[in-house]
């Protein structure tokens, strides 16, 4: 009686060029699910590029959020903030380089979903609105979560997070 996975019909779980293996079947049924006949290298030099783009837009919103008020003139400010914010980011060089060098690493991922719960908490922290600021703070904390999963750096998110609490309790 055998108690583990009878592995011999497959030469390994990395793709070689003339052996039956796990990582050529699991692609095979990809492929035959989505019609595509995409492979995993190209899908690791695309996926930081994916992430850079919604890490733009995260930070973007989140950067307007901290600035904007409820006037029309303040409005147009913020959104001039956060622009001129994200095109620093764009092209800051220690932040290029982890993001859109087509290097499959997670803190692409990490960095998208760290403004992401940056802005869904502020959002929930200014709405007035019982259910919906429950609902931006769950958001919040499931971008987190997402983030935990990702990358060991999510204590800059629980610390930040802590400290605005801190000096809001604090300040009012």
């Amino acid at each position: 009686m055998i108690c583990a996975y009878e592995g011999t019909k497959y030469n390994g779980f990395q793709s070689q060029n003339t052996k039956n293996t796990i990582q050529d079947k699991i692609e095979h049924s990809i492929n035959k699910i989505v019609n595509s006949s995409i492979n995993i290298e190209y899908a690791g030099v695309i996926f930081p590029v994916v992430m850079f783009a919604l890490t733009i837009l995260s930070f973007f919103f989140f950067v307007r959020e901290v600035f904007i008020r409820k006037n029309k003139k303040s409005v147009n400010r913020a959104n001039l903030i956060a622009l001129i914010s994200s095109l620093f980011m764009i092209v800051i060089p220690i932040f290029l380089s982890r993001t859109i060098a087509g290097i499959p690493e997670k803190e692409s991922a990490a960095f998208f979903f760290m403004f992401l719960s940056f802005y869904l908490f502020l959002k929930a922290w200014k709405t007035r609105a019982i259910k919906k600021s429950i609902l931006l703070g769950a958001l919040a904390g499931i971008a987190t979560g997402a983030m935990g999963l990702i990358w060991g750096g999510v204590l800059y998110v629980y610390i930040t997070i802590g400290l605005a609490g801190l000096l809001a309790f604090i300040l009012d």
